[in-house]
């Protein structure tokens, strides 16, 4: 929190006017500037926006840009839309985007899963782990994977509910399933595909390619906290369940880029290639 707060400094002396500020008073401030004054101006709701997004392995320095990104983005936004210079609509902001920092696997699985591989006994002995845990014939980097994958998926089985669990039986062929269950299979089938879907390449790679579409994503939306996509280009956007619907009826869905969003009509996105899939 350090760092906002000396962020927050530097933005109050350099605009050189006092808050809180109106409306008016924040149209006034230079263009250059305006983010800046968005935020000094909510500051509050900046800070607790980080509290409640930010995770162990995230930096302020990280938070402060990002947000900071957001905040210029949305500046002719709120230009144009007076209703937007709020607290709340500013808290969102910040919220989201700063808690797109939590999902960068590469920083949370340097945090959760790095640690040396020398350890020392009760009597000084020092030994390597890797010496322990791999044999000589064994791929390293694939057998670390499969053994944290195994605890993982075994960790998923067990907090699945009773259908699922039972329709994993079916397809594993120990047992019919009823009725009730069978009418809804499909659906649960789809779940299952995306809740497994990050683990596939590591054990099923042998199998034909069968790629995770987002038109799956949309069908078990409501258990979707994230989606990695694969745009046209190739560009990487998540997805975070906002879908917005304007006045002549079309649907389109929000994604997120490093360097803009994106708006794709559901009709093409249901087509996006899916890299990856956060769930509740």
């Amino acid at each position: 929190m350090n760092q906002f707060i000396k962020t927050r400094n530097m933005f109050e002396n350099a605009i050189g006017v006092k808050y809180p500020l109106t409306y008016e008073g924040w149209l006034a401030v230079r263009d250059d500037l305006k983010a800046a004054a968005l935020y000094v101006n909510f500051f509050d709701e900046i800070k607790l926006a980080w509290s409640k997004a930010k995770s162990d392995f995230t930096s302020d320095e990280d938070g402060v840009s990002v947000v900071m990104q957001y905040l210029i983005k949305n500046v002719p936004i709120i230009i144009d839309e007076s209703k937007r210079y709020n607290p709340k609509y500013i808290y969102r902001i910040a919220y989201n985007c700063m808690g797109c920092l939590r999902r960068v696997k590469r920083e949370s699985d340097h945090y959760n899963l790095t640690t040396s591989n020398y350890i020392s006994d009760c009597q000084g002995e020092e030994s390597d782990l890797f010496a322990t845990m791999i044999g000589d014939d064994s791929d390293m980097l694939e057998t670390t994977y499969k053994r944290r994958y195994d605890i993982e998926i075994q960790q998923i089985i067990d907090n699945l509910d009773e259908n699922a669990k039972k329709v994993i039986e079916y397809m594993l062929g120990s047992k019919t399933l009823s009725k009730r269950i069978e009418s809804n299979r499909e659906d649960v089938v789809t779940y299952l595909r995306a809740k497994f879907a990050k683990y596939r390449t590591t054990y099923c790679n042998h199998q034909p390619d069968d790629t995770l579409r987002f038109g799956r994503v949309l069908e078990i939306d409501d258990n979707v906290a994230s989606a990695v996509v694969e745009m046209i280009d190739g560009t990487k956007v998540v997805y975070y369940g906002e879908i917005r619907v304007f006045p002549n009826g079309a649907e389109k869905v929000v994604f997120f880029g490093s360097n803009h969003d994106y708006l794709v009509p559901i009709k093409l996105a249901k087509h996006l290639k899916v890299l990856n899939v956060e769930l509740y």
